[in-house]
């Protein structure tokens, strides 16, 4: 890559190597000091043989661990530069862990994401689009489970939320998402609950195009104005968001406020770089074509 990025890309490899060698001196040092002693544990003190063993290869990870210590603590902050240089270079503002947005607010309101106990927030992109102000964010969605006595954090959603204003102006709120004997969410939308449509005020909305109403249903709070703003484009976009990530993945939409908001269950993403990993340009530029590809989403709105 050329220009500003290429020249950050080649300042990241000083950074790692120095890490690296920073984790080879810790090993020079120790690993020698450590040996010895244990040896001499081994061999001269009395002791049951499983237990000497254990211990001496937990000596010896923590040992390793520590050496890995430098290279470990690089990691953050490799990925955060990476994507505040790939913001600069597409004249956008990245924030790495930002709060809770406008997109995460509609998608949690109308029912679009899966009930959860926690949300955490990354990889902010605030920008415009054909003078058109947009934000792509990722979101973590966690929920609380309890089997006995024990609890811990299921994952029940990872994905990214793109909210962008629109160039038609409309009044009500319109929403596009699963049907219900597709959604493998468990409790994410409850029929009777005060996210629901129907509790919204919203009406069912056929679309002319068949396909596309065996997968999705569509509800709004103004259907003669949900047909005008749900066009053939929109709906090619949506089916196109459906397939990229995979199966099993959920894409929804909602028109609301002035704005469209696409919700996509995609997994990870985002993840310029690492520390160790001598692909820095291709993950880069994995980057940058996931961002692409839902940005593109908003030549249809």
């Amino acid at each position: 890559m050329q220009g500003e990025l290429g020249v950050w890309l080649a300042s990241l490899e000083d950074e790692r190597r120095a890490a690296n060698r920073k984790g080879l001196v810790r090993l020079a040092f120790t690993l020698p000091v450590v040996l010895g002693a244990l040896l001499f544990s081994l061999v001269a003190l009395d002791g049951n043989w499983l237990n000497k063993i254990l211990g001496t290869l937990a000596i010896l990870a923590f040992v390793y661990m520590w050496a890995q210590a430098p290279a470990r603590a690089l990691m953050p902050a490799v990925k955060i530069e990476t994507n505040t240089e790939i913001a600069r270079a597409m004249k956008l503002e990245y924030q790495a862990y930002p709060n809770a947005n406008f997109a995460y607010e509609c998608g949690t309101y109308f029912g679009l994401l899966p009930v959860h106990d926690k949300a955490e927030f990354e990889d902010l992109w605030i920008g415009e689009f054909d003078e058109r102000a947009f934000e792509l964010i990722e979101v973590h969605l966690q929920k609380r489970q309890e089997r006995g006595n024990k609890r811990h954090w299921s994952n029940v959603f990872r994905g990214a939320l793109l909210s962008i204003r629109t160039r038609s102006q409309f009044k009500g709120a319109t929403l596009i998402r699963e049907k219900d004997d597709l959604r493998d969410w468990s409790e994410t939308y409850l029929l009777n609950s005060p996210a629901s449509p129907i509790e919204l005020g919203m009406a069912p909305v056929p679309t002319s195009n068949a396909d596309f109403d065996g997968r999705f249903e569509c509800y709004s709070e103004d259907p003669e104005e949900a047909k005008r703003l749900i066009t053939p484009q929109v709906i090619s976009e949506i089916n196109r968001m459906e397939g990229l990530f995979g199966a099993g993945r959920h894409t929804s939409a909602i028109f609301h406020d002035g704005y469209f908001v696409l919700i996509i269950e995609s997994g990870n993403l985002f993840e310029g770089s690492s520390h160790g990993t001598p692909n820095d340009h291709e993950a880069i530029a994995s980057t940058i074509e996931q961002f692409a590809r839902i940005a593109e989403v908003a030549k249809a709105v």
